[in-house]
């Protein structure tokens, strides 16, 4: 059995679902083992974004996530853009939270992939 490292966990893994009254119920986890209070801001955002690439909303729509304990952020779909060729939006996500951790990421010279890189899709459209 292949030894787990730091690198190779995951940090957050955030579960949804949608509530009767159509807010976004999330409950999210990070390490090690805990729940967070919020209803996670990045979480959002990619909701709000899956939810566009499905053709489900359009500029100057709202969505609510929900975390289980209460929690609110609203997210608000301000706009289309592109980050380079790719199509996009930009939101602005509204509600309280507190900071959990501050991190610091660099780019080594040597990477090869310094712009990222592209997976295929592999569950089609």
């Amino acid at each position: 059995m292949a030894k787990l490292t730091q690198q190779s966990r995951l940090a957050y893994v955030i579960f949804r679902s949608t509530d009767p009254d159509g807010v976004i119920r999330t409950f999210t986890t990070r390490r090690p083992g805990r729940a967070d209070c919020s209803p996670c801001g990045t979480g959002s955002n990619s909701n709000m974004a899956v939810q566009y690439a499905a053709g489900k909303v359009r500029p100057g729509d709202t969505r609510v996530s929900r975390s289980i304990i209460g929690c609110e952020f609203t997210t608000e779909f301000l706009h289309e853009t592109t980050v380079g060729p790719v199509a996009g939006i930009q939101n602005r996500v509204v509600g309280q939270c507190w900071i959990y951790a501050i991190t610091q990421i660099g780019l080594d010279p040597s990477d090869p992939f310094p712009s990222g890189f592209w997976l295929s899709d592999i569950w089609g459209s």
